[in-house]
């Protein structure tokens, strides 16, 4: 779903919650990762690490409860970390080789 100001994420973070699973993630559709990324997240789902954020949010998923994605502004990723480190979380993140593809048209649309 996309949305303007985070609602399409806050939407889809509320249906993951909702589930059993443990971990949450987000992705940009528009990105293209490689194997050191997949690697990466292999990694830390085998052997999970409690109060820490990885890159892509990378998370317990209930951590995720106390930081929505509505109602933050442009830079809504920097102020998500921002949120994660203000709450005592660490932040273990990493910058991968990604290729981010051409966007044709609208990327967000309110909803």
């Amino acid at each position: 779903m996309k949305c303007k100001i985070g609602l399409g994420r806050q939407k889809a973070m509320e249906m993951v919650i909702a589930r059993d699973d443990d971990y949450l993630m987000t992705m940009d559709f528009d990105t293209i990762y490689g194997d050191d990324f997949t690697e990466y997240v292999n990694e830390i789902i085998k052997k999970p690490r409690y109060n820490e954020i990885f890159s892509s949010f990378l998370s317990i998923k209930i951590y995720n409860k106390d930081i929505p994605w509505r109602n933050l502004n442009g830079a809504e990723d920097l102020e998500r970390i921002a949120h994660f480190a203000l709450l005592g979380f660490n932040l273990n993140l990493k910058n991968f080789d990604n290729k981010n593809q051409k966007i044709v048209g609208l990327r967000e649309k309110i909803c």
